[in-house]
């Protein structure tokens, strides 16, 4: 009863306005929805393929879903799917993530009851070339707030990294 109360209180969540405020192509937005078919996968796939890192990233609500992707077996290839990320080419988590993508949108939606949203008004300094200061307010469902998971990554010209850091509040860290 309390997980349905926390869904239907998160139901304010809209994905498709997400899209539309992403400015999504009117012909890709039946994709951008937690009921889209896979007859419109199909057949928006190629057409939409530019945009689909709008609908991964609206389709997560700015939440990571990475519990609920790999207890539904989801592949580590694909996991940044569930934080809203494209990380490897189009074609590259095309190929690997299509078979998943079932299991990433009932996390998504699923989620979208569950785990708290963004935070807001994110600032960001530099304190040195090596160290940045952050802060920000917490979402506006704090409720179920505990922590916060910092996730940064390094680009040099072949690689991203990606470190994972966990904070309470606001911190500062090298």
């Amino acid at each position: 009863m309390i997980i349905e109360d926390k869904i239907e209180e998160s139901l304010a969540y809209n994905v498709t306005e997400c899209c539309v405020e992403a400015d999504l192509s009117d012909h890709c937005l039946p994709l951008c929805s937690y009921d889209a078919n896979m007859t419109d996968i199909k057949q928006l796939a190629g057409v939409c393929s530019t945009e689909f890192h709008k609908i991964v990233r609206c389709g997560a609500g700015g939440r990571n879903h990475g519990s609920c992707c790999s207890r539904r077996g989801v592949p580590p290839a694909c996991l940044s799917l569930c934080t809203g990320v494209i990380v490897d080419s189009l074609l590259v988590t095309a190929t690997t993530c299509i078979p998943y993508i079932g299991n990433i949108v009932l996390c998504y939606e699923e989620g979208t009851g569950l785990l708290p949203g963004p935070v807001n008004d994110l600032q960001a300094e530099v304190v040195d070339d090596r160290s940045v200061y952050l802060e920000w307010e917490p979402p506006g469902d704090q409720s179920n707030v505990t922590g916060y998971e910092v996730h940064y990554q390094k680009v040099d010209n072949t690689s991203v990294h990606e470190t994972p850091l966990k904070l309470d509040n606001v911190s500062v860290f090298d």
